[in-house]
Parts: structure tokens; C-alpha cells; sequence
């Protein structure tokens, strides 16, 4: 009766099957003349196991997969939109890492994605500030523009970078792109790239050219960084809500926040992508 008992509880309750495990520290992006810097802040993975969703994981990560033997892995490069952490997507401009992996149960497999921008991207604006000029304009209301670093300068980010100052007298900037861009406004994605730092809040927004005249629309406040950061803003939302504008630019502006001396914007590495 013993045995029996056993016996039984062994097919109720079956071994549960020992998973490998896939590591996957970090992202790497391959520039291209085309899209320029390698720059990027890819915060998640999302697995795929022979063409079946598993999961999305934040990095540095180290999941399981059930299963042995060679089977075909897709990796897709994760970003938080607009700096929100609760808001992630598998970034649609960053092509799938592939490879075949042998999972052996127990056994952990180390995989550094090396990936690229994806060949269909459309990119009309980049702005890097290695040309010795700039194509960010100093709107009429704004107190100040743009300045380029000298080489050199402690805070250029890669090569030479952007920089905005406002102080007592200067209060107040806007800037805008020097070219009005098509761009779509039916739920296709569009993004901003840019890295920055600051110790004073900013706008970035769109100006949409209507048929019944320009319409400014704030897509979102960026707070102060003491460091380097890279931000992906989304701009498809604001987009859809006017199908009748013709062209759009790109605007950033900032009045001095109270309490702050010196204002100082640092920029680099505005990319302007959509499908």
C-alpha cells in the first residue's frame, strides 16, 4: 500500500524540469555613417524561443528557458520612452539579435547581443555637432541660442557638444530645427534621441505648420542631470492629433528655474527617426 501511495503522488506531482539559463549583461550598438554614435540606453531584453514570446527582462539579466538542445533565440533591445521606468517597448528602430543556442539544463550561456539600427529607418534630422555649426536656430523670443564647445572642454560628450547658459539677464531660450520635416501622423512610431545634461528643467516639443497657421505643443519636460544621460522620446502620440499639418519642426526651450544661478544645457546626438 506503501509503494502504491508513492507511486502515486509521483504522477500527480511529476519532476519539475531543471531550465537552462541565458545571461545577457549588456547590448552593443554598431555605429554607421549614416546614423552616426553607438550611443544608447538599452535598459531591457525581450526572448523569443523558436518564434514563441518568453519574456522581457531588465539588464543585466539571467532567465530561464526550459528546454534542451539547439534551438534558434531572438533578442530584442529594450528602452524606457520619454525617461518613464514603467513605461518600456522593444525598441522599433534597433534590429533583432539571432543565434542558435544549446541549452543544456543547469547550464548558464552568456550572450552579448551586438546589434544595429534597423535598415529601414528613415532619419531626417541628426544633429552631432561636428560640423562646425549647428542647425538648432535661435527662435525670435529667445534671449540666447546655442554655443559649440571648444575641443577639449570637460563637458563635451563625444567629440564637440552643444550649450545653452542662462544667467540673470538671460532668462529664457528657444530653439529650433532650420528645416521643417514630413513626418507622419498616423500611429507609426516616432522618436527622438538625444543625449543630455543639465541642472535646470527643459522643454522638448513640435511645432505643427496647419493649414490654419503654426500650433506649439510641448511633448515633455526633461528634469535636471548632473551626468550624461540618453533619452528616447516619443513623439507619435502628439503627432497623431494633427493629421493636417503639412511639415513639423522640433523645438527645445527653458526659462531659469528659481533658485538656480547659472542655468547650463548640454547637448549631443539628436536623432530624428521614424519608419
Amino acid at each position: 500500500m506503501v509503494i502504491l501511495l508513492l507511486t502515486g503522488c509521483n504522477i500527480i506531482n511529476p519532476a519539475e524540469p531543471v531550465p537552462g539559463y541565458i545571461k545577457i549583461e549588456r547590448f552593443t550598438i554598431t555605429p554607421t555613417p549614416e546614423l552616426g554614435t553607438d550611443s544608447n540606453k538599452i535598459t531591457d531584453v525581450y526572448d523569443f524561443i523558436d518564434t514563441k514570446y518568453q519574456g522581457s527582462y531588465p539588464l543585466p539579466a539571467q532567465f530561464p528557458v526550459i528546454g534542451s538542445g539547439n534551438h534558434h533565440m531572438i533578442f530584442y533591445a529594450g528602452i524606457i520612452i520619454n525617461g518613464i521606468s514603467n513605461n518600456r517597448i522593444d525598441y522599433p528602430f534597433y534590429e533583432p539579435y539571432e543565434q542558435t543556442v544549446n541549452l543544456e539544463p543547469g547550464k548558464i550561456t552568456t550572450i552579448n547581443p551586438v546589434i544595429k539600427y534597423a535598415e529601414n529607418v528613415v532619419h531626417p534630422w541628426l544633429e552631432n555637432f561636428e560640423n562646425n555649426g549647428s542647425s538648432l536656430l535661435k527662435d525670435a523670443s529667445s534671449q540666447t541660442g546655442i554655443i559649440l564647445l571648444q575641443p577639449g572642454d570637460p563637458n563635451n560628450f563625444e567629440g564637440i557638444s552643444g550649450a545653452v547658459y542662462l544667467d540673470a539677464s538671460q532668462v529664457y531660450f528657444k530653439l529650433t530645427t532650420d528645416t521643417s520635416y514630413i513626418l507622419p501622423t498616423v500611429n507609426i512610431p516616432v522618436y527622438l534621441e538625444m543625449n543630455y545634461k543639465c541642472n535646470n528643467s527643459f522643454h522638448v516639443g513640435l511645432i505643427a505648420m496647419t493649414t490654419s497657421g503654426p500650433v506649439t505643443v510641448a511633448v515633455l519636460t526633461i528634469n535636471p542631470k548632473a551626468s550624461w544621460n540618453k533619452i528616447y522620446v516619443e513623439l507619435a502620440s502628439v503627432l497623431n492629433a494633427y493629421t493636417d499639418a503639412h511639415y513639423f519642426k522640433i523645438f527645445f526651450d527653458a526659462t531659469k528655474n528659481a533658485g538656480v544661478t547659472n542655468a547650463e544645457f548640454y547637448f549631443d546626438n539628436f536623432k530624428l527617426l521614424h519608419n
